[in-house]
């Protein structure tokens, strides 16, 4: 039997490679595998990338730390379809690592990328990855800029009519993502994926839904986009999508999209023709709503009621009777505070004011503000503030239904949106004087101290303008000022915010309608704020310098020192005192300071106090009422002088002033807050100081010589020249000019104040007394019997009296301006001189 042979197998070819296979448990070994020629390969590596990348963030740093981005991103641009589609695929699924990505950034690798969008050339796995690529990157906003210059919007917009919905899906977000940054919604537009957007919403995947939804409302904030929206019948769209329960969980967002859509006017208007504001009616009142859908329909209907025209469709409709349904019914106060505050922002048309007002809409808003929802309040002030303004038939309404006392208490309250609605509210009450006295005794002025001492800028703004509108009440003024809110009504004024500044200032202007007042004010600091505000050019404003005016009017001395004039209507009274000129950022000192003063070599303080039994006692009590009638045209004439307005002078004189202002009597008495000031300020702890200024005897016999001697003269003129010659002896005879150098005032000056002992000297003490002594003496006499002159003060020393001759104004008043005269009291005693004459010029100057 023969011996079998063993058949040879064919040697294989000396220049092929013997197959491998090879098992790996490493990602290492898997990226180096990146680098191999082999299409098997570097698929089989791709996809192992892709699956250990998925199952978490920290494998994808991982992956990325071993150096993989370079190679995936060098076979992304593979031409081999295969490979850059598993690529992609780990590629993709890498970007959504934050820290991948701004590795991703630096390679700029947009471009490659965006051709694999392209879904006629590539698979739709590769349009996927590739889409999501997009959408991981367009998370970041330096992303967005970089991707909406490199053209990304068109390719991403024809993928979204994909029949793949994960490329759906990709690519809206990432679309929804660029439309945060405001140029891609015109490319939107442009490139026509508004269409496929809204064909999106009807999606079966809900994220799809969403995702499309909130592109549109960003879409739909660009008003041509809207237009376009409208074009493709989208009101109609989304009616029927609100009336879709299937889709009832997009229904909010889908109200976001309406909102933006109803800000149109054409849009509301076709909504009412359509009769889709029924829609909306059962979206508030339906009981199958849920609350956030309520909500979001109210915010829609309060956005939309911005714009008259709207507010007119929606009253129409009678949109304010369902809003108040809604206030009435329910317990959700989220639902309540935006129902209250689409009928606020409704309450800004006249008509709907009126609408909501007769159809019991008052009642449930004063219910709502006592509220424990801080939000309900809110809305609910807010639109009481709305409904009382210029509306007075609203505000009896809440008058008649005691609904000032929570809005009083509503000042106080923790959220500062309700104390400014609050304020606001309660000063369109104030302008009904009977309203106005019912709130005062509820201590309203009192409670304004809380929201004046508040951080924010609106909400002491809009205390400070209801302060001054009740101020104008004397009992208001008095409960300022025991309630201790002037201080912080003062430190407003040094605010930095214009309108919270202005609106202290006319609270300031209104509050210092008498003596007590103006007293507080000055001693908080009044004075010194408005001196700093009129200094500067950025802040000063007309209510700061009217402010400055009006506190300055009852504090005559500080008027004198800082302004150097006292107008006509400035009567020195029982005190008065004159320390010389003062700069803005000086000071003016009390006179029980000035009076304690060691004796110096400055100039003296001169003192007006007649003996107090003087004071408020008239004789010729006839002749002088007709000399005061007198007064109104000579301070038009001193305005006109100094370049204001005429009619001013007898408004500002008004401002603030109540029935109790003008029962004490026409004197007005403006030195009489020297007085106050100098015995209050600068005492410690409230407690009134025991200082009493010296009267002044001498200057009493002056003045009953005047009664008895000036008065009985027939004309302004006479009485005038014979008070000048009077004040002129009193004060050291007639000086000619030469002798004037020689004259011995000053020695005259030091001996008083050597006897007695003070710098403050009464001025009927003085029997050597140079220009600013008799022009000072002039006025204090004049305004005792109503004479109409003013007192200036000049340059080195000198002052000087303007008076207005009553004699040359003829009955029903001068059709020119009255001439003014400067009078002479001591070269040519009597003499009056018009002014810019040449010997008025000589008489200011030196």
């Amino acid at each position: 039997m023969g011996k079998k042979v063993k058949k040879e197998t064919e040697a294989p070819a000396a220049d092929v490679f013997d197959p491998v296979n090879v098992e790996t448990k490493n990602a290492k070994t898997a990226v180096l595998m990146l680098d191999s020629p082999e299409q098997e390969v570097l698929l089989k590596a791709c996809e192992s990338l892709y699956r250990f990348a998925e199952k978490g963030e920290e494998n994808r740093v991982q992956i990325m730390q071993f150096g993989a981005l370079e190679p995936l991103y060098a076979l992304v641009k593979s031409e081999d379809k295969a490979v850059h589609r598993n690529a992609m695929m780990a590629f993709g699924i890498l970007s959504c690592q934050v820290d991948v990505r701004r590795a991703m950034r630096e390679m700029e690798c947009t471009k490659v990328v965006m051709r694999l969008l392209d879904s006629e050339q590539e698979e739709p796995i590769t349009n996927e990855f590739a889409s999501l690529f997009f959408s991981s990157m367009a998370t970041e906003y330096t992303n967005k800029v970089q991707l909406i210059e490199k053209g990304v919007m068109e390719p991403l917009v024809l993928l979204l009519t994909s029949p793949d919905p994960d490329v759906n899906k990709n690519a809206i977000e990432a679309i929804s993502l660029l439309l945060h940054d405001y140029q891609s919604r015109a490319q939107v537009r442009q490139f026509e994926g508004i269409g496929p957007i809204l064909e999106l919403t009807k999606s079966e995947f809900p994220v799809i839904q969403q995702l499309s939804l909130e592109a549109l409302a960003k879409i739909s904030q660009d008003i041509e986009n809207r237009d376009g929206l409208r074009e493709l019948d989208a009101l109609d769209h989304f009616v029927k999508f609100l009336g879709n329960k299937d889709w009832q969980d997009q229904h909010v967002n889908a109200l976001l999209v309406l909102s933006n859509l109803l800000l149109d006017p054409e849009t509301v208007e076709q909504l009412a023709e359509s009769g889709g504001l029924n829609k909306f009616y059962e979206l508030l009142t339906g009981e199958d709503v849920t609350p956030e859908v309520k909500v979001h329909a109210c915010i829609a209907i309060s956005r939309s009621a911005k714009n008259e025209d709207n507010r007119r469709v929606m009253h129409e409709q009678e949109m304010e009777k369902v809003l108040i349904t809604l206030l009435t019914e329910g317990d959700d106060a989220q639902v309540k505070a935006s129902a209250a505050k689409a009928l606020g922002q409704l309450a800004e048309s006249l008509t709907c004011k009126n609408f909501i007002g007769r159809n019991e809409g008052i009642s449930p808003l004063l219910s709502q503000i006592k509220s424990n929802n801080e939000e309900l309040r809110e809305s609910a002030s807010l639109c009481l503030a709305n409904l009382t303004a210029s509306n007075q038939y609203n505000c009896n309404e809440i008058f008649e239904k005691n609904g000032m006392d929570p809005l009083i208490n509503l000042l106080s309250d923790t959220r500062e949106a309700c104390q400014a609605n609050a304020a606001t509210a309660l000063t369109n009450l104030a302008i009904d004087e009977v309203i106005r006295s019912s709130m005062q005794a509820l201590t309203v002025v009192s409670s304004l101290a809380v929201p004046m001492q508040s951080r924010s800028n609106i909400v002491q703004s809009r205390a400070a303008m209801c302060l001054a509108s009740f101020c104008y009440d004397a009992d208001a003024r008095r409960e300022l000022r025991d309630s201790g809110a002037i201080t912080s009504l003062v430190k407003m004024l040094g605010s930095g915010n214009d309108e919270a500044r202005r609106n202290a200032c006319w609270a300031v202007a209104v509050a210092a309608a008498d003596t007590e007042t103006t007293s507080e004010l000055c001693r908080a600091g009044a004075v010194t704020h408005l001196l700093q505000i009129n200094q500067s050019t950025m802040r000063r404003s007309n209510f700061s310098e009217l402010a400055m005016e009006r506190v300055l009017d009852n504090y005559l001395p500080g008027k004198y020192s800082y302004l150097g004039h006292l107008g006509v209507n400035n009567l020195i009274g029982k005190l008065f005192y004159d320390a010389g000129a003062l700069k803005m950022e000086s000071e003016l000192d009390n006179l029980e300071n000035l009076y304690k003063r060691a004796v110096d070599d400055k100039r003296e303080v001169l003192l007006v106090n007649p003996h107090q039994s003087d004071y408020g006692k008239e004789e010729n009590t006839g002749a002088i009422s007709e000399m005061s009638g007198n007064l109104e045209a000579a301070a038009a004439a001193d305005s006109r002088k100094k370049g204001g307005n005429p009619k001013s002078a007898k408004g500002k004189q008004q401002l603030g002033k109540s029935k109790t202002d003008s029962e004490k009597g026409s004197r007005g008495d403006g030195g009489g807050t020297a007085a106050t000031l100098d015995s209050e300020a600068d005492t410690a702890d409230n407690v009134a100081s025991t200082f009493v200024a010296p009267e002044d005897h001498n200057l009493e016999n002056i003045i009953k010589q005047v009664k008895t001697e000036i008065v009985p003269l027939q004309t302004t003129k006479e009485q005038i020249e014979a008070l000048a010659r009077l004040v002129c002896d009193k004060m050291g005879g007639q000086v000619s000019r030469e002798d004037m150098i020689n004259f011995p005032v000053k020695l005259h000056m030091a001996k008083l104040k050597t006897d007695l002992k003070t710098n403050v000297i009464p001025i009927g003490l003085i029997k050597t007394g140079t220009y600013y002594h008799r022009a000072l003496l002039f006025k204090s006499l004049a305004d005792r019997i109503m004479l109409p002159v003013t007192l200036d003060r000049g340059s080195y020393n000198r002052a000087w009296n303007v008076a207005t001759l009553m004699d040359d104004i003829p009955p029903g008043g001068p059709k020119y301006p009255p001439k003014q005269y400067l009078i002479d009291l001591i070269h040519e005693p009597g003499e009056m001189h018009e002014i810019e004459s040449q010997k008025a010029v000589a008489y200011q100057r030196l």
